[in-house]
């Protein structure tokens, strides 16, 4: 896993290497690209979904970021530009503390991108495009391993799928693809 780990960082950061003119778009998109999410979470607004499950849309990235934060000390990896001599990095390295993984930034990108995908199936589908690019800019900015964003893909998708299907259910809610509700035993036929 390591050398896959390794090799992908290395194509990514030779692309940036290469790439000087998209240094600053990558940046600005990896730091601010969740504006997007809240356009998109706007527009499930417009189309109708529900109040409870629009509210749990807001909170999951929050609570998946919360998460990611304790995984991060429990796990206390280092980013790849502290353990990896000689690897180019377009940002300065953060500082020992500021751990690897999971990716935060993908962690609560994916968490907005699943929330809206429950709730709006092609809002969702242009929401994890928008995840995965965010994720991207982290390998390629060097300051994420893949396996550090996939584990922070998988943690916020977990989490907001469970808290938004959860919160629609309780409330007695459909969310796109769950079956409409059975009807109750029909009558019998008079003659």
């Amino acid at each position: 896993m390591q050398e896959f780990d390794d090799g992908v960082l290395t194509v990514g950061t030779a692309l940036a290497r290469a790439t000087g003119w998209l240094h600053l778009p990558v940046e600005v998109f990896s730091d601010y690209g969740f504006v997007l999410f809240v356009l998109l979470w706007a527009l499930c607004w417009r189309r109708g979904a529900s109040r409870p499950a629009l509210l749990a849309a807001l909170v999951a990235p929050p609570v998946a970021w919360l998460i990611s934060i304790g995984l991060k000390v429990l796990v206390t990896e280092p980013r790849p530009c502290l353990t990896l001599k000689d690897l180019y990095t377009v940002q300065p390295c953060d500082p020992p503390t500021d751990y690897s993984f999971p990716s935060n930034h993908a962690t609560i990108a994916f968490a907005a991108a699943v929330a809206i995908l429950v709730l709006d199936r092609r809002l969702g589908l242009v929401a994890l495009i928008v995840a995965v690019l965010i994720g991207a800019t982290r390998v390629y900015l060097g300051v994420h391993y893949p396996h550090d964003v996939l584990a922070g893909a998988f943690v916020g998708s977990a989490v907001a799928y469970l808290l938004v299907k959860l919160t629609v259910r309780a409330r007695g809610g459909r969310t796109p693809g769950s079956a409409p509700p059975r009807p109750g035993p029909s009558p019998a036929p008079r003659r």
